[in-house]
This record gives structure tokens, C-alpha cells and sequence, in this order.
């Protein structure tokens, strides 16, 4: 799904963020609960950058992203976000919170944790 297609549009999505390392069926049980309890357009899968409560995490970004596109190859309406992986430094939930609402203005989004 790209920017694009969900950025002008009213939206009702879901955000889950984590290290996914790695990603699991917990995970995918979630997520896959959260878009049809919640009646999501869609969940936003954040791979985390670096943690402010973790020190350097021991799976390299790309890999862990690469498990999250394999997990999520057959699962409509998931994507993922990985801007929290360019963002230098510690990564907050608030900052990225204020990214989103920036690129998507007319989203309301909700936390799955």
C-alpha cells in the first residue's frame, strides 16, 4: 500500500510498533485481531529504531524488516512503516505519533499494544 493511496483519505488505522525480533504469530494474532475488531482500513507495522529503554538491538534493521515482509506477504491490508529505522537516535512513540499526523491529517489512529 503506498502513501499515496492513504494519505487524503479519512482512515481509521491501526499502529503497531516493536523490534519484531523476531516477528511471531503473537504478533501476526494481534494485528490480524486489532483490523477486524476495530474495524480497521488498516494496520501500520513500525519496526523500531533504536529503543530509548534498549540499548543497540542485535538484529540489523534490514533483517528484521525482511522477517516482517516475509510474515506479512499474504496478510491484506498490513504495511510497513519504516521510518522510525531513519530517525537518528532514540525513538519515542510521540515523535512518531506527530510524523503520522502530519503525513496523514485526516487519519485516527490506534495503538496496538
Amino acid at each position: 500500500m503506498s502513501t499515496t493511496t492513504v494519505q487524503n483519505v479519512a482512515r481509521r488505522c491501526g499502529l503497531f510498533g516493536g523490534t519484531f525480533d523476531p516477528v511471531h504469530n503473537g504478533h501476526l494474532a494481534l494485528a490480524r485481531t486489532a483490523l477486524a475488531q476495530l474495524g480497521l482500513n488498516h494496520v501500520r507495522w513500525m519496526p523500531a529504531g533504536q529503543p530509548w529503554q534498549k540499548h543497540a538491538l542485535p538484529v540489523a534493521d534490514h533483517h528484521r524488516v525482511a522477517m516482517l515482509q516475509l510474515a506479512l506477504d499474504v496478510e491484506p491490508n498490513h504495511v510497513i512503516d519504516e521510518r522510525e529505522l531513519h530517525r537518528p537516535g532514540p525513538t519515542y512513540t510521540i515523535d512518531t505519533l506527530d510524523a503520522l499526523a502530519h503525513d496523514f491529517p485526516v487519519t485516527e489512529w490506534d495503538l496496538i499494544i
